[in-house]
């Protein structure tokens, strides 16, 4: 195959992609790309022709994805009674009608729904999705960075001094990680009432105390206010930096500091 030809075929399969409209048009587009790819690796086409077939495949999973939300689907349980037997029920197909998996579905849309920049990661290779996924996943949890300029007051109304904004603005890094430990108690919690096997050997009240162990002490430390006793210049109150957590501003900061 030449390099004109290969050319000419990746352009072709381009047009297709962006003309499908369908969830079923995209998917046969996906698998298509993935049985070329499986061919060119036992023909050994080299990985040039291997990443092409894997890029496509992933475009192809991403539109499939984006049709999929924009599509109504029919909900499970029974249908709605109407005044009349003429009344059509809902048209809407089910994922089964429309020739694709939960799985499927539930991947695809995911895939969908991560940013253009962070996809282009993955169609080049540079990063798996479960990579990409994670650090979406982060960003999310942390929240879009705030303005650097911004004044920030802590709980007592005391401005967060500039040199101490970087620190302050990562209390939200704590926070998710308070998140995350919730739900892994959570969890935990669930496996155990429902005599999850997979989790039989695990002693549910021992983990249950390190994660609560864990979490408080996370919290603890989480910068609450501007340290009372030196005003963020830091001292041993609240260990060198400026910021204090809410538990040694309630057990060490002297009432009248407070005030």
């Amino acid at each position: 195959m030449t390099s004109e030809t290969s050319l000419a075929i990746m352009s072709r399969a381009s047009q297709m992609l962006a003309e499908a409209t369908t969830v079923q048009k995209a998917k046969e587009l996906k698998d298509l790309a993935l049985t070329a790819q499986d061919w060119a690796k036992r023909k050994g086409m080299g990985e040039a022709a291997i990443q092409h077939c894997r890029s496509y495949a992933l475009e192809a999973e991403r539109k499939m994805g984006e049709l999929l939300k924009a599509t109504e689907r029919a909900k499970g349980g029974r249908p709605e009674k109407t005044g009349s037997r003429r009344t059509p029920v809902s048209v809407a197909p089910t994922l089964v009608e429309l020739g694709v998996s939960k799985k499927e579905s539930s991947l695809a849309q995911k895939l969908a729904s991560i940013p253009e920049a962070k996809f282009r990661e993955i169609v080049s290779g540079a990063k798996t999705i479960a990579q990409v996924r994670k650090e979406v996943a982060v960003s999310t949890a942390f929240g879009p960075p705030p303005d650097p300029n911004a004044v920030e007051k802590d709980p007592n109304g005391r401005t967060i001094p500039g040199k101490l904004l970087p620190l302050w603005i990562r209390r939200n890094e704590m926070q998710a990680i308070c998140t995350q430990l919730s739900k892994i108690r959570t969890t935990i919690a669930e496996a155990a009432h429902g005599k999850d096997m997979l989790y039989a050997e695990i002693n549910q009240q021992q983990i249950k105390a390190a994660l609560d162990q864990a979490y408080t002490a996370i919290k603890a430390t989480m910068p609450y206010c501007l340290c009372p006793s030196c005003q963020g210049e830091g001292c041993r109150a609240c260990a060198h930096r400026g910021l204090i957590g809410k538990f040694r501003y309630d057990m060490v900061i002297p009432k009248e500091l407070k005030q």
